[in-house]
Parts: structure tokens; C-alpha cells; sequence
């Protein structure tokens, strides 16, 4: 499933959920909108003698070296999508 909302809603939801905590927050149309977040930089294992550490699939193992942080614009024309499966009513 996917839910995609355009950038006037995410500010819409962020300005009421912000003025519930009492938190005055005001957006303009005008104003630039950057989004942030840690992103993880990914590497793959080795032995000591260099060569790359394999799962049992045959495919290399990695790990997360270390986070960066990334900037992106969020303007008025951008859309946020977040992608999900269906929760079982059982």
C-alpha cells in the first residue's frame, strides 16, 4: 500500500500537531522547507586477509559503518510517500 501526501498537508499535520503541545509554529507558501535525517553508510565485513565475509546465500555480509546526515528541499510541489503492507484484522 502506498500513502502519498503532497508537502501543504505534512506541514498542515506538523503545524496542528505542534499547536496541541502549545508550540507556536507558522509556515509561509514562501518559506524553504529541508528535511533531515540520519542515513546509514553500509560497508561489507572482511576477514583479515581482505577477502569479503559471506553469508550462507553466498552473498556478502555487511554493517552499518556510520550514519550521515542528509539534507533534501521539501517544496511545494513534493510529495512524501510512505510505503506499507496492510495490517491483519485477526
Amino acid at each position: 500500500m502506498q500513502i502519498t501526501l503532497w508537502q501543504s498537508e505534512v506541514m498542515e499535520a506538523i503545524t496542528e500537531h505542534l499547536k496541541k503541545k502549545k508550540i507556536e509554529f507558522k509556515i509561509d507558501d514562501f518559506d524553504d522547507v529541508w528535511i533531515e535525517f540520519q542515513e546509514p553508510v553500509w560497508r561489507e565485513k572482511k576477514h583479515k586477509n581482505g577477502k569479503p565475509i559471506l553469508n550462507k546465500f553466498g552473498y556478502p555480509e555487511r554493517e552499518i559503518e556510520k550514519y550521515e546526515t542528509v539534507s533534501h528541499a521539501f517544496s511545494e510541489d513534493a510529495e512524501f510517500r510512505i510505503y506499507t503492507s496492510f495490517v491483519d484484522d485477526d
